[in-house]
């Protein structure tokens, strides 16, 4: 089932608020798991048989699930209802972020080097040539919240790992800014049908 998951979340889009946007979790460790499981003889050739089991039980350990997500902010003083976690589809933290922006008809400025990477999955995905941010990410959410700083902090003191990404914006421009530089998110269609989605979905 390749389809988002819309839950959660605290505050209303009302009166034109633009939310704030969370991202839980490490990008792309479900990446670095099916890597490892596909491509473990040819992998050894570059990296030692400890560095490759320990991280693959590091992906297991630190990918999220929703209920552990919905647990946390249900202890906390936000209220819940259903439309501001997403899943990380199958194209991606990039893919998934356009998509949620078309459905809430937003545009959004997000900075690449607040998303969460984890160094393993850096190697890994550099040694099988695909880009961790287009990847299947299971495991990872974004949070759409009025309250993103408030809610990180709680999420972090309960052993999640969040950081606030970005924001929503009027203009409908959906921009990635890595230091001076700045990046347009790329449309499904096109993502899935460019070469290097091919070669993640290969995955």
């Amino acid at each position: 089932d390749n389809s988002i998951t819309y839950c959660c979340c605290t505050g209303r889009r009302g009166n034109g608020t633009m939310m704030n946007i969370i991202y839980a979790g490490y990008v792309a460790l479900e990446a670095t798991h099916n890597i490892i499981i596909k491509e473990k003889p040819a992998l050894k050739c570059r990296f030692s048989n400890r560095f490759l089991s320990l991280t693959d039980e590091m992906t297991g350990r630190e990918m999220l699930t929703r209920d552990s997500i919905i647990e946390v902010i249900k202890k906390s003083c936000f209220d819940v209802n259903d439309e501001c976690i997403v899943e990380i589809s199958d194209t991606g933290i990039f893919g998934t972020l356009w998509e949620m922006a078309e459905r809430f008809d937003t545009g959004l400025s997000i900075d690449l080097n607040k998303i969460s990477i984890r160094q393993e999955t850096v190697e890994i995905c550099e040694w099988a040539d695909v880009n961790p941010y287009t990847y299947p990410s299971k495991g990872s959410f974004i949070i759409r919240t009025e309250n993103a700083y408030e809610l990180s902090d709680i999420l972090a003191s309960n052993g999640i790992m969040s950081s606030v990404i970005g924001y929503e914006t009027n203009d409908k421009k959906r921009i990635i800014v890595n230091q001076d530089e700045i990046r347009y998110l790329t449309p499904i269609d096109r993502l899935l049908n460019d070469e290097k989605g091919h070669n993640n979905l290969r995955y």
